[in-house]
């Protein structure tokens, strides 16, 4: 094993004691002597978007190929001619691969079959030394130990960043090929062993997953408990259906109507050529639904009018996405003044109000609880006050997260992103509406199945934990030595 020396030292204090045998050096002591052996790629205005072209042409790498991903929409393509310009970042079937801006420290091996490519700005290569395994290498850079040295140069401006000089000095532990060749051997045994266990939890994973979907599908569909139809007519008594209990609630709406002019009866969604219901549901829609107030249905006040700035220590909570992707309505600490909140108060909330999220998390739903904290909401949600006499909040958040729910937005989107609602997607979104004590028996069989599934999540997700946390200890004795015997 030959090491070659570094011209610049970086000061890491005191580096762990290594085995008789092994010694400290740095990344650069591992590649090769060729000129740009650990280089990233060029800077954004060496290549530009209008440089790239359509297939065939020269690869231009991504992160994604790093998890090993090299599909069509993971690689990009550049000409043979703005190659030849850029040949300093050339990749080369064996090199390492490793982020240098954003998901720093994330690492790959480019594969020996690949044809040569290039890198661009957020990421390195190394190409290896015949001294050193890529794959020893490849675990070390996924080591805690190596995580520990990373940190140390990263910087963080609008992203995680490090730069590639400070990268060629960092530790590296180096030991003679034999060593690192056995070292290799047992951790991918182990590793192999563990990963196995993974990929048996993650299907498991993905089975609850497909089992919630199929449980909330069902209690739509009116397949889960028994319908109110089917129960009257055995018990041989009459029963409030879907269209009278709708009838009854828009019949409410009108008495109660204190607004100026003539009463507006709230528009029905379109329910043409969707499939049949079950005996004794209707459809409906939000406009329906809703308690009739003013800003019943109301999405948040536009950016301007609420500014970080105008937040205050203490006083009315603003309600964001953050209460609504954890699921509590008691988190975070956002509020805003009393005068604030009057000029603002159509957006204002009230317990069993729901919360719907309109960007990035889209469809997601949260019920205020009775001790709900007075306040508003903000821009990236909309809120909705429904009946409550003929209306279970609990049923209407089943319906929002399921599939068919997913798939109506994914159509009103026409094919675009589904990662933004708005109030025209929401007012036509058709809604099942059974009878209200069916609607209780299904919240009811719902939240019974659901439990059991989240208990099995947990477990699922707490055996995931576990198993990194090994997987990192396993590297950790790894590159200190304590693996397997460590001849010189």
């Amino acid at each position: 094993m030959k090491k070659r020396s570094s011209p610049i030292e970086l000061n890491f204090g005191e580096l762990p004691t290594l085995p008789s045998g092994w010694q400290w050096g740095q990344m650069a002591n591992v590649a090769t002597d060729e000129r740009n052996s650990i280089v990233d790629g060029p800077f954004g205005s060496n290549l530009k978007l209008n440089d790239y072209i359509d297939p065939p042409g020269v690869p231009v790498l991504t992160t994604a190929n790093l998890r090993g991903d090299y599909g069509p929409s993971s690689v990009r393509y550049i000409s043979q001619s703005k190659f030849n310009q850029l040949k300093r970042s050339e990749v080369r079937g064996g090199d390492i691969l490793v982020a240098k801006i954003g998901s720093c420290g994330l690492t790959g091996i480019y594969p020996e079959d690949m044809p040569s490519a290039i890198i661009p700005a957020n990421l390195l290569k190394i190409t290896v030394h015949k001294d050193y395994s890529r794959k020893f290498i490849f675990h070390y850079l996924n080591s805690p130990v190596f995580s520990e040295f990373l940190k140390k140069i990263i910087t963080a401006t609008a992203q995680p960043a490090f730069n590639v000089t400070k990268f060629r000095m960092l530790p590296m532990p180096l030991v003679c090929k034999q060593t690192q060749d056995t070292i290799v051997a047992e951790l991918e045994k182990q590793l192999t062993r563990l990963e196995a266990g993974v990929a048996a939890l993650k299907r498991v994973q993905a089975n609850l997953k497909r089992y919630r979907a199929a449980i909330l599908k069902a209690a739509c569909e009116g397949r889960l408990v028994p319908t109110e139809a089917d129960l009257a007519r055995k018990e041989g008594r009459s029963y409030e259906t879907g269209d009278q209990l709708l009838a009854r609630i828009l019949t409410e709406r009108r008495q109660k109507w204190q607004g100026r002019g003539k009463y507006k009866e709230p528009a029905a969604p379109e329910t043409a050529n969707l499939q049949s219901l079950p005996e004794g549901w209707t459809r409906t829609g939000f406009e329906q639904l809703s308690d009739g107030t003013r800003h019943a249905i109301k999405a948040g006040p536009f950016g301007s009018t609420l500014k970080k700035s105008f937040y205050v220590a203490t006083g009315f909570k603003i309600y964001g996405q953050e209460q609504v992707i954890n699921g509590d309505p008691y988190f975070g600490d956002y509020f805003i003044s009393p005068e604030l909140f009057n000029e603002l108060k159509s957006c204002a909330v009230k317990p069993g109000d729901i919360l719907i999220s309109l960007v990035g998390t889209a469809g997601k739903v949260l019920i205020l609880p009775e001790d709900c904290v007075p306040g508003i909401i903000n821009p990236r949600l909309l809120k909705l006050s429904l009946n409550r006499t003929g209306v279970s909040t609990k049923f209407i958040k089943i319906v929002m997260e399921s599939a068919q729910t997913r798939a109506f937005f994914k159509l009103a989107a026409h094919g675009g992103t589904m990662e933004i609602l708005n109030f025209g997607i929401l007012k036509s979104l058709p809604l099942p509406l059974p009878p209200l004590a069916e609607q209780k028996r299904i919240v009811a069989e719902v939240e019974r199945r659901l439990s059991v599934v989240e208990e099995q999540e947990a477990v699922v997700a707490a055996n995931l934990q576990r198993g990194n946390r090994l997987r990192q200890a396993i590297l950790q004795r790894a590159f200190s030595g304590g693996l397997v015997y460590n001849g010189t």
